[in-house]
């Protein structure tokens, strides 16, 4: 089996700020590099480069985040595209 390289830390940090306002989400080691949970769910799985758009990541982990926390956790993050709060919480919404 291959070997994976470490994250570099600039990644795990811009990760860590992107979900700062998500209440009770935890970094945790992962079988490789690090995860986010939320409880017992992953907040979400992605493949990083040197190419990677950090907005997007911000949006697309915070989302997440949204769909699999609790409405009452839901109800207290910031979102980066300007919306505040309560995306709903536990199902993905249009």
């Amino acid at each position: 089996m291959a070997s994976r390289p470490d994250l570099p830390a600039a990644w795990i940090q811009r990760v860590d700020a992107a979900l700062a306002g998500c209440p009770e989400c935890q970094r945790e080691p992962a079988w490789t590099g690090v995860r986010w949970r939320v409880g017992g769910s992953n907040v979400v799985g992605l493949v990083l480069d040197d190419d990677t758009s950090w907005d997007e990541v911000a949006e697309l982990v915070v989302e997440s985040y949204c769909v699999q926390a609790p409405p009452r956790l839901v109800a207290q993050v910031d979102r980066p595209d300007g919306r505040v709060a309560g995306c709903g919480g536990g199902a993905a919404t249009s």
